[in-house]
């Protein structure tokens, strides 16, 4: 039989000619089309940069004040992202001329299609019901084609590995690049959490300096130390000395640039 979406058989082989298993096949040739190209910059950097910029509510605080859905998660979030369009940047623009690198970097691509693809199925309820929402939830699918993007990139990348390095070799340097992806990005989350939970142990608990210096230290991760620095607000709450809630506010002012009272408002909501 012959036509669209069709497989025949010829001699206990399997001969392609649907348009629908063509269509699969040369998304993951060797060879990467201009259009396809374009795709892969559009929803691989372009949209996923946009994405990040514009998120209201996943990653970041959302507009009206509140800790985001993920936000415990944001920095690794983040940092894996930066590596992630950093190594298919220079991917798409160095391409060949990467040959002997080229199993590490698709290493790094293969974990961006895995990081992508557990990002959109986490944001499925909400894209599905975002589409009600004007249409606003299609963003939350971006995900899913940036997974695509990742990961037809990676196995050019891992494939194009094997033709100047050895088996082994070849799966040490993707082991090595997907280890760097989620390890990198962990181990910085893991210290900056406890950088984060010791400078506010001090400020509640230490004298003026240490309290100075933790909120001084503290100051330069706020933006990844949200729900930490909301220990502050709910200590300030329950002070009776008004000498250290004066104390706890201007501190807290000293780390978000924002007021206590407020934010305890917004709290107790």
């Amino acid at each position: 039989m012959n036509g669209a979406g069709v497989l025949n058989i010829e001699r206990g082989g399997v001969k392609e000619e649907g348009r629908w298993v063509r269509f699969w096949r040369r998304q993951f040739q060797p060879e990467a089309t201009r259009g396809q190209t374009v795709f892969d910059v559009v929803f691989g950097i372009v949209l996923p940069i946009l994405c990040f910029i514009f998120d209201p509510a996943i990653f970041r605080g959302n507009f009206f004040g509140g800790h985001a859905l993920f936000e415990r998660i944001q920095l690794p979030v983040y940092a894996m992202a930066l590596i992630e369009i950093s190594a298919l940047t220079v991917w798409l623009c160095a391409g060949k001329r990467l040959a002997h690198r080229s199993a590490a970097l698709g290493g790094m691509l293969y974990a961006g299609a895995l990081i992508s693809l557990l990002i959109g199925i986490a944001l499925l309820p909400l894209s599905l019901i975002g589409i009600l929402l004007l249409g606003l939830g299609l963003l939350g699918f971006t995900p899913f084609f940036t997974a695509l993007v990742f990961f037809r990139n990676g196995r050019r990348a891992f494939h194009l590995g094997s033709e100047t390095v050895g088996g082994e070799r070849k799966l040490a340097a993707m082991a090595l690049g997907l280890l760097f992806v989620l390890g990198l990005p962990a181990a910085v989350h893991v210290k900056v959490s406890g950088i984060a939970e010791e400078s506010i142990e001090k400020i509640l608990k230490g004298d003026e300096t240490e309290a100075q210096a933790a909120a001084e230290q503290l100051r330069f991760i706020s933006y990844f130390a949200g729900t930490e620095t909301d220990k502050i607000v709910w200590a300030y709450h329950n002070e009776q000395n008004q000498v250290r809630r004066d104390r706890l506010a201007r501190l807290y002012f000293r780390i978000t640039g924002k007021d206590i009272e407020q934010r305890l408002t917004f709290l107790l909501d």
